[in-house]
């Protein structure tokens, strides 16, 4: 049985880069891609653990693996250079662990990118966490976590303005932090157009454990199906580097929606 094992996931990540470019893991784990002031990004997203049958564990942060089973996760970079020094890695791997867990590599698949349109519509692959950039004082505490949504099944139609704001401010903020360092272009100034997310369907959230700003803590995070019309290089940079924050902690994984 685990318990949150987003963090082994996390964990094996770094592990897996480390053991083909120990320098260039330590350069991702330690600084990323700086943009101003405290904000560094991974450009990494990786999705939820799910069954060979595509049970995923949706809304779980303990399951059980039996011997024999056979699981699978998704992970994508914006950044070729970490994902050709992971699958270097994941070579040099074929039998890990995660936590007390002994696994097997039997397969690794490359996936090919969607087309892109203006709208798209997503669903998530692994929960989305946002914060707040301030703390705010809510009913006499700190508060910086943001809810997506009205609590009231009737009332969830939109995403709160404030939480589709941090959204796009984070969407922003990684686009930008790829144009800083030379790995996208933004040749046709494609950040002043204008971004929207419109929430199709919320599902729920999910509490899990993270180091976040150098302490271990319980951050909530959500699950929903969401609409975004956008210039298409966002959307790209969307489905590489994930929504939201703490990607490589297997948080904020999209995958476009059948529709």
């Amino acid at each position: 049985m685990f318990n949150n094992y987003k963090s082994l996931l996390q964990g094996f990540f770094y592990k897996v880069l480390s053991q083909n470019n120990p320098d260039f893991a330590k350069f991702i784990h330690d600084e990323g891609y700086k943009l101003e002031g405290e904000k560094t990004f991974k450009h990494t997203v990786i999705s939820d653990l799910f069954y060979e049958r595509k049970m995923g564990f949706r809304g779980k942060s303990d399951f059980e693996i039996k011997e024999g089973d056979t699981a699978y996760l998704h992970i994508s970079f914006s950044v070729n250079e970490i994902g050709e020094n992971f699958i270097k890695g994941l070579f040099q791997s074929k039998e890990d662990r995660l936590g007390k867990m002994f696994f097997m590599i039997e397969n690794i698949q490359s996936i090919s990118q969607p087309v892109f349109q203006k709208t798209m519509q997503y669903e998530l692959l692994s929960p989305v966490f946002l914060k707040r950039g301030r703390q705010e004082i809510v009913d006499g505490k700190k508060n910086d976590f943001i809810h997506p949504c009205s609590r009231n099944r009737k009332f969830q139609k939109n995403f709160y303005e404030e939480y589709e704001y941090y959204l796009i401010e984070n969407i922003k903020s990684k686009i930008k932090s790829l144009v800083l360092h030379d790995k996208i272009e933004n040749t046709e100034g494609f950040l002043e157009n204008e971004i929207n997310f419109q929430l199709n369907k919320y599902y729920g959230s999910r509490n899990e454990r993270a180091k976040f700003m150098e302490k271990e803590s319980t951050i909530i995070t959500h699950y929903y199906d969401f609409t975004v019309t956008a210039p298409i290089e966002v959307h790209e940079v969307l489905y590489k580097s994930g929504l939201g924050m703490l990607n490589t902690l297997g948080l904020g994984m999209v995958e476009v929606k059948n529709i």
